[in-house]
């Protein structure tokens, strides 16, 4: 079947949301910049937009859960595989842990298990709200939350069913009502601009940003009382409004971001390495104009060179030759 446009041309915005929040990642903690700003209004709603797209796209829940294990658990064994080999023989780092994915690579058992659990999902009663209470509830369950991305499962499984619920006709009536949608996401971004001039984000940014993350409980975070379940709200009412933003004023039209959208599954696998290497033998000025323009041009750089589609046809050929190796085929 023929590519949609319009939703590669989403996911082309979002994996460069998804580089450049890690480019930033670094420089958020320095106490003239303002680079925390972006980092924290981008992490409030682009893998919640992500993980709807992939419930979008899992309508046949039962041939989901079949194709679970080749579209998300053996990618998974294969790169974290090569990024041990990789740490092994460099010596880069000595925390490698299989359990724990490394950098981008949660969204692999996260997908796996949601699609695994999508039928039985769909057999439960008043099972958003159900989801939606367990985001809440999982910050406050202390151990294991990082093994296998288990919390950022549970985080993610409301946008994911929501994805599986939306049909084409109610991305349609999105695009219909874009003025209205307008008006809310410009009051949303005013209120979340405002909440990161002050004192109470600024002096906070370290929790914040594991707490974007949702991968771990809320005391490791640092963040005690109820502001964990404050958090957690405004991630969930900021990814249904600028995710609705997103989706109603996306281009349908091909264009390059469909290129980088069709080719965003090979950006998430690597663009990791080319971050970390420049974590590790570059620094850059986050306070001046220039130093911020470049690190917007490496973000472009990284996501347009690993879009290329010479990179997209070697994954899939060695994904495909390693899923012939491994699944039976039915007789």
């Amino acid at each position: 079947m023929e590519r949609n446009p319009y939703f590669d041309n989403v996911k082309g915005i979002l994996i460069f949301l998804v580089v450049f929040g890690h480019v930033i990642q670094k420089y958020i903690f320095h106490s003239l910049t303002y680079l925390y700003i972006p980092f924290v209004i981008i992490y409030t709603f682009h893998m919640p937009l992500f993980v709807f797209l992939s419930g979008y796209f899992s309508k046949d829940a039962l041939k989901a859960q079949a194709k679970a294990f080749e579209r998300f658990l053996l990618p998974y064994i294969v790169w974290s595989f090569v990024y041990f080999l990789v740490v092994t023989l460099t010596g880069w780092r000595n925390d490698f842990n299989f359990a724990i994915p490394w950098f981008a690579y949660w969204y692999f058992p996260s997908l796996f298990t949601l699609c695994v659990l999508l039928p039985t999902l769909l057999r439960i009663r008043f099972n958003m709200l159900i989801l939606i209470f367990l985001m809440f509830a999982v910050g406050f369950y202390r151990d294991y939350t990082w093994q296998f991305s288990l919390s950022r499962t549970i985080c993610f499984a409301p946008f994911f069913l929501l994805g599986y619920y939306c049909k084409e006709p109610t991305i349609e009536k999105i695009r219909r009502f874009r003025i209205p949608i307008l008006f809310i996401t410009i009051i949303a971004f005013t209120i979340l601009l405002l909440l990161c001039f002050s004192d109470l984000v600024r002096n906070n940014i370290r929790s914040i940003e594991r707490s974007l993350w949702m991968a771990e409980p809320y005391q490791a975070s640092r963040v005690f009382g109820n502001r964990g379940l404050v958090y957690r709200g405004i991630i969930l009412v900021s990814a249904l409004i600028f995710g609705s933003f997103i989706l109603g004023f996306a281009p349908k039209k091909k264009s390059i971001l469909s290129m980088i959208g069709k080719n965003s599954i090979v950006i998430l696998v690597f663009h990791g390495y080319f971050i970390q290497c420049l974590n590790d033998f570059f620094t850059f000025d986050p306070v001046s104009v220039p130093g911020v323009l470049l690190l917007i041009l490496i973000s472009l750089g990284i996501t347009a060179f690993l879009s290329i589609n010479l990179w997209n046809r070697a994954y899939l050929w060695l994904m495909k030759f390693l899923q012939n190796l491994i699944i039976k085929v039915k007789s």
